[in-house]
């Protein structure tokens, strides 16, 4: 049964290929390229480790229409913005220039005092194991499946840490929209600042900030290339390709950095994601509809959990603190998984009219915006759509569109845009004067 999902979600490809504007990068597109990719490593699985799965008909049904009815409506969204006119961004308001080498200097300083106390924080919470990949595998247990308040993060390294997520935002923004003028010493400062940021990322104990983070560098990267070009053009086969290597790149990284995160497994590359990441899912999903967990008392316990969790910090809840993860099942060949798909957390806490409305009122929204900003072309919406893509992209692993329903998001995109006004639009300016210690703020059209 699982060939014929992998047949209905290769025809759904080249319906939304084809109807929403020949654009593999368009959300509800690439959702449906994820969703092959999963069913595929699913497949791949199954044969790899003997490990045969009779999947019913409900759960081919519920992804098959579910990603169906999310591509019917890219397509109705994107016919409908090609009716309407929507003015790009002027230059004066994309008036910018390249990120300083003071400024750099410091984010640099910064950053490294942030790993420094994240691995202090790493030994405390840790302990002191004989290897570097051990002591993360015990940090990333306690702090991930563990109610310990004692076992979490300081609030201020949370924020320095949301901080350096958003360094990483800007200055590749800076790369990549001002590469051709910036000099030698920038473009090397730029990339050496995005290594430490993805440095800081592998030491939260996971990857998943790292994936998230190139898929926005890469979403980032296509609209830069539509703001240049003046609206979307087709890709070459040449281009494609080169996404291809891209893609294996990361995935290749992705499973590099195994044991640098405490990760203890040698399998091959294939076999590894096939088995944890990209593959079980749908197996898992199929197992939750034959045999779900007893329901919670808590609305939108996962689908809102991250907003659940900001309330009850703030006081406005008065719940028990409680494990965001889900639980592990067997897949088969002696692996344990709980990866679930996005369908999970909305069937969980509303059923199935939850699956297609939660599902459905996300695609409208991803849509709309990746409409506008293609049509916009402006510097803030491609920055902040950049923060938004991989909740969709990532649906068929289990992230969820609604964590943007949180305080952390809000402040997360108010940081991108203080940083993106300060550094690169430069909408301050201290200007020194020889004569002594004095700086003055100068508008930015004076300068």
């Amino acid at each position: 049964m699982i060939y014929v999902l992998l047949v209905l979600l290769i025809i759904l490809f080249f319906i939304s290929y084809l109807f929403a504007g020949k654009d593999f990068l368009a959300p509800t597109t690439i959702s449906v390229i994820t969703f092959l990719f999963s069913c595929m490593m699913c497949i791949y699985f199954m044969w790899s480790s003997n490990a045969p799965y009779d999947f019913h008909w409900q759960t081919i049904f519920l992804i098959a229409s579910a990603v169906g009815m999310s591509v019917w409506i890219g397509i109705m969204v994107h016919q409908w913005f090609i009716r309407i006119r929507i003015s790009p961004a002027s230059h004066k308001e994309e008036n910018i220039s390249p990120i300083s080498t003071l400024a750099s200097v410091l984010v640099i300083l910064f950053i490294m005092a942030t790993i420094i106390w994240q691995l202090q924080e790493i030994r405390r919470i840790g302990g002191n194991a004989d290897s570097f990949s051990l002591r993360m595998n015990a940090f990333r247990r306690s702090n991930s499946y563990s109610t310990d308040l004692e076992a979490r993060l300081p609030f201020l390294l949370n924020r320095f840490i949301a901080l350096v997520n958003g360094l990483f935002m800007i200055y590749g923004f800076n790369l990549l929209a001002l590469f051709p003028i910036l000099s030698l010493k920038q473009r090397l400062l730029n990339c050496f600042v995005l290594g430490l940021c993805i440095l800081s990322g592998l030491l939260s104990g996971g990857r998943s900030s790292v994936i998230t983070t190139m898929i926005a560098f890469t979403i980032l990267l296509h609209l830069l290339r539509i703001q240049k070009q003046k609206g979307y053009k087709k890709y070459s086969v040449a281009t494609l390709a080169k996404s291809v290597v891209w893609v294996c790149l990361v995935l290749a990284f992705f499973s590099a950095t195994r044991y640098f995160v405490g990760r203890q497994t040698a399998m091959p590359i294939l076999d590894y994601l096939s088995s944890y990441y990209a593959g079980p899912e749908f197996i898992l999903l199929d197992q939750y509809l034959q045999n779900p967990p007893a329901p919670s008392d808590i609305f939108g316990k996962y689908t809102f959990g991250i907003l659940i969790r900001n309330l009850r910090t703030l006081g406005i809840l008065d719940i028990p603190v409680y494990i965001s993860h889900l639980e592990f099942r067997p897949v088969g060949a002696g692996v344990y998984s709980n990866i679930y798909t996005v369908f999970r957390l909305y069937h969980y806490d509303f059923g199935m009219f939850g699956v297609y409305f939660l599902h459905g009122v996300a695609s409208l929204l991803i849509s709309v915006f990746y409409e506008y900003a293609k049509k916009r072309r402006g510097n803030r919406e491609i920055l902040v759509f950049s923060l938004v893509y991989d909740t969709f992209v990532l649906a068929f692993y289990s992230s969820s569109f609604y964590i943007l329903c949180s305080i952390k998001f809000v402040i997360e995109v108010v940081t991108i845009l203080i940083l993106y006004e300060l550094l690169i639009r430069k909408r301050i300016r201290l200007v020194f004067r020889r004569t002594g210690i004095r700086s003055q703020i100068v508008p930015i059209g004076k300068i």
